[in-house]
Order: structure tokens, then sequence, then C-alpha cells
């Protein structure tokens, strides 16, 4: 359940974010360490990824390489749950 948007908020714990990868959307549930479950949209804070992230708001944009692949992250969307 989402509780509340706001342009201000940034991505952290407690946070749902949207994403978009190279014009895919993906929606994650930022969660502590040992909390995640991929089933059901929840991704630690420690993931790769969305260390890069942290901190960010609502259309900021995230260039980052993955092994040899170079992708463009833009921020869409951050909600608290």
């Amino acid at each position: 359940m989402i509780i509340s948007e706001d342009t201000s908020i940034v991505v952290r714990v407690g946070t749902k974010v949207t994403i978009e990868i190279n014009g895919l959307l993906q929606s994650w549930q930022i969660v502590d360490s040992g909390k995640s479950d991929v089933l059901q949209g929840k991704i630690s804070r420690e993931a790769p990824l969305i260390k890069q992230i942290l901190g960010k708001k609502k259309g900021d944009k995230i260039y980052y390489k993955i092994i040899d692949k170079n992708i463009t992250v833009i921020i869409k969307k951050v909600s608290l749950f």
C-alpha cells in the first residue's frame, strides 16, 4: 500500500521506487539487508544498483555500468509505503 507520493521524497529504505532502465520500467520496495524478496518486489538497499540510486529523487538520471554494458537509469516515481 502506498501511503504518500511527493516529488521531494528521496530513494531510501521504506520507499517504493519506479525506475526506467534503457526504456523498461521496474518497481521495487527498498528494504533493509536480509529482508529482500524479489518475488514480492522487495530489494535490499545493499544491491549494487540500489546503492547507486539511494538519495536520488524523481527525475534524476544515473549512468551505471553492469559488467561491460552501460545503462541509463531514470527515477520515474518515489513514494513511501
